[in-house]
C-alpha cells in the first residue's frame, strides 16, 4: 500500500461528502439568481467541478469556499453553517 492509498478516502454515491454544504451552496445560488455556469465562470472553475461540489461527490477547500462566497455576496460560515 502506498502513502497516497493509506491517507485516501473512498467516496461512493451512497455516502457523499459534504453534501449538505452543497446543498447550502446550491441554494444560496438559486437565491442569488445565477445559473451554475454562471457561478462557476465567476469563480473560475468549470461547471462540472461546481456541480460534483453541489451533490457532494467533491468537497471543496478552503480556497474555492472563499471564491463561492464572494460571487454570492455571502460568506463562508455561511455556506457551512448547519441548517437551524
Amino acid at each position: 500500500m502506498s502513502q497516497r492509498d493509506a491517507y485516501s478516502v473512498p467516496m461512493t454515491q451512497k455516502e457523499p461528502c459534504g453534501n449538505q454544504d452543497g446543498d447550502r451552496i446550491r441554494q444560496l445560488r438559486k437565491d442569488a439568481g445565477l445559473s451554475m455556469p454562471a457561478l462557476a465562470e465567476r469563480v473560475g472553475m468549470h461547471p462540472q467541478s461546481l456541480r460534483n461540489i453541489e451533490e457532494g461527490r467533491k468537497p471543496a477547500g478552503l480556497g474555492m469556499l472563499i471564491r463561492i462566497a464572494r460571487a454570492l455576496n455571502s460568506r463562508v460560515d455561511a455556506l457551512l453553517r448547519d441548517a437551524a
